[in-house]
């Protein structure tokens, strides 16, 4: 009977929580060099499938995959394919792991500063940050990987306070089509 597939449970239900706790690292017949390769070159639709996939993908890239982060009573949280609402405010800190960002941010500048030192990459599509103005330093993380296409925000101002010009702005999105 040891032996035997045993059904899961049905009175778990939606209620399960994946964690890193007790991960074991698995073996494959690939190198290390190229399993490394495939990490640092991965999409965020990639490393989802990686995730749902193989064990050693979470347990190695140890970041919290994010699609959309919003804000309007409460954080919401949309994480591979299910959303997370929390009515109070999230600290972020409060994650172990570093975040991945997915696709779009939209919120207000008190909430994406607590967020910005959790990033670890933000390919995001689609920035919009209402009700405060971003920091040059600050914006050039959010846009770092290039691929924004659509942008909402007040300012951006560098460590002086000066407005920085439309055209700086422009340079770090190139893929941009809206700008609002």
């Amino acid at each position: 009977m040891s032996n035997s597939i045993v059904p899961l449970n049905k009175e778990i239900g939606n209620n399960v929580v994946i964690s890193f706790k007790n991960m074991k690292r698995q073996t494959f017949d690939f190198s290390y060099e190229i399993m490394e390769y495939i990490l640092a070159k991965a999409n965020f639709n990639l490393a989802k499938k990686l995730y749902f996939t193989c064990k050693y993908f979470p347990y190695k890239i140890r970041l919290f995959l994010i699609d959309n982060l919003e804000y309007c009573d409460g954080i919401v949280l949309t994480n591979l394919s299910k959303e997370l609402e929390f009515q109070n405010t999230v600290n972020p800190a409060d994650f172990n792991d570093r975040v991945w960002l997915g696709d779009t941010i939209m919120t207000d500048y008190d909430n994406i500063i607590l967020w910005i030192p959790k990033i670890e990459r933000c390919p995001i599509r689609g920035l919009k940050i209402v009700k405060g103005f971003l920091s040059w330093n600050e914006f050039k993380i959010l846009t770092k990987d290039g691929k924004v296409e659509r942008l909402c925000i007040e300012k951006v101002v560098d460590s002086d306070g000066n407005m920085i010009a439309i055209e700086d702005i422009c340079a770090c999105v190139p893929n941009l089509y809206e700008l609002w």
